[in-house]
């Protein structure tokens, strides 16, 4: 793999987004440029050497101008808030402008779709009630990149949590699977950056979870 593909990561500083950043690093890619929305959240990022963009991830003209550039764009965005998703615009403002043979890795979440069939039934209330606005935005992005025709990796992690808060294993299915449960922010890094390693993994969805 070529340490110095041009790598675009989109919510650098959310609870996946700092992980991916540094295993990307820690995997030894040089070519890194990181997106965030504003200028406060710089003081989280590492004090390393990447292109540092600030601004709106759905703002079409403004991707437009950044897109084109990159050979891999993993988008970590997190919504703004339960009742204002941005899974699907975010994805509609990047997808139209990636290069012909650029890798789209993305995140969504079990739940979404036949995933929601294995859930429990607490979960199952949940996803259907209060999360609802959110995994009706991820089911339509998830459509929308299907039908886009671009290099594409989708995951859908289970509930994500601190790391470090219990010691598990984690496994990763591709979709559907009858896979239910919680999986670490790092564990969740890990697997984004393994897709963009091993091309066996392009244009499906996967599900992961943490199996002590």
């Amino acid at each position: 793999m070529d340490k110095n593909i041009a790598i675009l990561l989109i919510g650098a500083t959310g609870n996946v987004g700092h992980f991916v950043l540094d295993e990307l690093k820690a995997r030894g890619y040089t070519n890194i440029s990181v997106f965030i929305r504003t200028h406060s959240k710089t003081t989280t990022l590492p004090d390393d050497n990447f292109k540092l963009i600030i601004g709106d991830a759905t703002d079409q003209t403004l991707m437009a101008n950044f897109v084109p550039k990159y050979d891999v764009v993993i988008n970590c965005i997190g919504a703004r808030r339960i009742w204002s998703p941005n899974s699907l615009s975010s994805t509609k403002a990047i997808v139209p402008y990636l290069k012909k043979k650029s890798l789209y890795i993305t995140l969504s979440a079990l739940g979404v779709k036949k995933s929601f069939h294995s859930m429990g039934r607490i979960a199952k209330f949940i996803f259907s009630t209060a999360l609802q606005p959110i995994m009706r935005d991820k089911a339509r992005m998830e459509e929308y990149i299907q039908t886009s025709h671009v290099p594409f990796v989708i995951l859908r992690p289970g509930g994500i949590i601190e790391s470090d808060t219990k010691v598990g294993v984690p496994v990763v299915k591709e979709a559907p699977s009858n896979l239910s449960g919680t999986i670490q922010r790092e564990y969740v890094a890990r697997i984004l950056v393994d897709f963009i390693e091993k091309p066996e993994t392009h244009n499906k969805i996967w599900e992961a979870v943490e199996i002590e």
